[in-house]
């Protein structure tokens, strides 16, 4: 499929058009039985889908401007897919004056559920737009697709996933934050009627980050009718206390949401087990823009390791601190660069130096992504030592495990949730059992001892 391809793809029941793809940070899928739903974004930069669909009843006449204004999108790669249904009202001679430009499929089974499944199984688009024979796009529709991406919060510096939603996704984003639900535009008004914000700003979907945040925007999308998809990340999905308190919620989002979008096959069995149709779940893990990394040969650099993160105990920064002791008893000049910050920062600084290695850990604090990438650039592995904490808390697939990766460096990590989908043990990296502090420091050391192993690796 060539690069940064939307498809329209246009069923005929008696006429429905339909699909347009693209597949950029933003992705949205669609099911067998009926259209629609965005799913996620990744931050890699690959090619772009959008699709668009339509669907009603005999009008010979106005296919043809329809179709027209699907291939007059600004937006230029695309495919369009007709299931024509044995129509008897001219269409077909209009459609024959598409030839080359359109993919055609005739078919005798009558019916929009039918037209629209021969459609989407014939489509490989992601994002689905829908288009009403009666109806004219204006030119720069797709490129305007309006996403509402619905936050807890803004502006924290490790959720860079989510500002890359915003920032990055292929369409018109409106963020909204606070809540819950999220009411808050990004100057600080508060939206008072949420139903009608999405209505009046014309929202084609709404994206929630966070299963607490999608399920407290489950009303307001029904009564908007906007397919609402909802992103989770991690503990939305495995802290004990969330699941007790939003458990009969979940169960309601689940039913309502067109799309759950997980980043890890462990998270996709999560929700399963708690009562998600699988066939809503859609396993998208986050991706990095690789052109913001320059991969380095790990072996050339000092011993020095990387980890970059939230000071939390699913992060489990001290646990990656005492194996640290255990190499530099070894190694002296070994060296620990810790970047993030969060509520466990001042102890993990104050047990660095209770343990006597107080001069061999460097803590930055929260850093700019530049800043991130000059120091993974400078190290010699990556290294994470995630837990499942007692309150159920668990990772979803770190982006800073992706980001080390794309700096070419080899990763010291526990088999942990989604980092078990990326790191493969002795293949680009190294990976041990939960609270494994023995073969975590003995892994450690070995990659800091071996230049040529840290390059095999990285």
């Amino acid at each position: 499929m060539p690069h940064d391809l939307r498809t329209l793809k246009c069923t005929l029941p008696r006429f429905q058009c339909f699909h347009i793809t693209q597949r950029r940070r933003l992705r949205v899928h669609l099911s067998k039985s009926y259209a629609g739903s965005l799913a996620e974004s990744e931050a890699a930069p690959p090619s772009d889908y959008v699709s668009a669909k339509r669907f009603d009843h005999p009008g010979a006449r106005f296919v043809a401007q329809a179709i027209e204004s699907a291939l007059s999108q600004t937006f230029r790669n695309r495919e369009i897919i007709v299931v024509e249904n044995g129509s008897t009202d001219g269409t077909n001679s209009v459609l024959a004056g598409f030839t080359g430009r359109i993919t055609l499929i005739h078919q005798q089974h009558p019916g929009i559920s039918v037209a629209r499944n021969a459609g989407i199984a014939a489509s490989s688009g992601e994002l689905i737009a829908f288009l009403d024979q009666d109806d004219l796009w204006d030119p720069g529709k797709l490129e305007r697709q309006r996403v509402c991406v619905a936050v807890p919060t803004l502006g924290i510096p490790s959720e860079t996933f989510i500002r890359n939603h915003i920032d990055r996704l292929s369409a018109h984003v409106i963020p909204l934050h606070g809540g819950p639900p999220p009411d808050r535009l990004s100057d600080g008004h508060r939206v008072d009627d949420l139903p009608g914000f999405f209505k009046q700003n014309r929202i084609d979907v709404v994206l929630a980050e966070y299963g607490q945040t999608g399920a407290s925007l489950v009303t307001a999308c029904r009564k908007a009718q906007v397919p609402l998809v909802v992103h989770f990340h991690g503990a939305d999905a495995y802290d004990h206390e969330v699941l007790k308190i939003h458990r009969q919620r979940y169960a309601e989002l689940f039913r309502s949401a067109r799309r759950v979008v997980v980043v890890s096959k462990a998270m996709r069995n999560q929700l399963e087990a708690l009562g998600c149709y699988p066939g809503k779940i859609r396993f998208v893990p986050c991706g990095v823009n690789l052109s913001q990394f320059r991969p380095v040969l790990p072996g050339v650099n000092p011993p020095v390791l990387t980890a970059v993160g939230r000071f939390v105990n699913k992060k489990a920064p001290y646990l990656a601190i005492v194996a640290f002791t255990i190499v530099v008893r070894t190694l002296p000049e070994a060296r620990l660069v810790m970047v993030g910050g969060g509520p466990l920062f001042d102890a993990c600084r104050m047990l660095s130096r209770a343990l006597g290695i107080g001069d061999s850990v460097q803590f930055t604090g929260d850093a700019l992504h530049s800043q991130v990438v000059e120091k993974l650039a400078q190290s010699r592995a990556f290294v994470q030592h995630s837990v499942v904490t007692d309150s159920g808390d668990s990772e979803g697939l770190p982006k800073a495990v992706l980001e080390a990766c794309a700096s070419g460096l080899p990763v010291v990590a526990t088999a942990h949730a989604g980092i078990v989908d990326v790191i493969t043990d002795g293949v680009n990296g190294f990976l041990v059992d939960e609270f494994d502090i023995a073969n975590m420091a003995n892994r450690m050391l070995q990659i800091c001892t071996e230049p040529s192993l840290a390059n095999r690796l990285g």
